[in-house]
């Protein structure tokens, strides 16, 4: 795919986006080696739940949201744990650095959810640099575009268009 790209005429940065079934550090490695900056959701483990519960209140950074403070931001230094030193990295025993940065939102009002928990969590490493509120929209940003291209695969109302029924194409 890299090879691809570049064969294509991509000249610039590349960024992959992943969602967390290629969260591993085959893929990190392979996207380090072609040159390729990564964004990848991570799988919610118990390790990392304990890593976003120690994430002090005040690091939190809201975001514009449908629900009046219903979405906030935070970035924190992110290694395995290695030993007791406190430190953490993505992948066990790995040397690489990454950023984790977690998106948190409020339950819808009324939901199951809202009875379980404060928050749904949502959380991606990468090695790009930039600003923390930038890197986590653009990471939405290519969720919502997922989601479209999900739509237009699965049928959703667009997978008849153009038809030769002229009802059909009105719909």
């Amino acid at each position: 795919m890299i090879n691809n790209a570049r064969a294509a005429g991509a000249t610039g940065e590349i960024t992959m986006r992943f969602d967390s079934g290629f969260y591993s550090r085959a893929v990190r490695d392979a996207a380090s080696a072609g040159d390729v900056r990564i964004c990848i959701t991570t799988r919610m483990s118990k390790r990392l739940k304990q890593v976003i519960a120690a994430i002090p209140e005040e690091t939190w950074t809201s975001i514009p949201y449908w629900l009046e403070g219903g979405a906030d931001v935070a970035e924190v230094e992110y290694r395995e744990i290695q030993g007791n030193t406190g430190k953490y990295r993505a992948f066990a025993r790995d040397r690489q650095d990454v950023r984790l940065i977690v998106g948190r939102t409020k339950p819808t009002p009324g939901s199951q959810l809202a009875l379980f928990s404060d928050y749904d969590y949502h959380a991606f490493i990468t090695d790009r640099q930039g600003e923390t509120l930038f890197l986590e929209a653009d990471h939405r940003a290519h969720a919502q575009i997922e989601l479209v291209i999900k739509d237009l695969k699965g049928g959703s109302r667009r997978n008849h268009v153009p038809s030769r029924y002229m009802n059909a194409n009105a719909v």
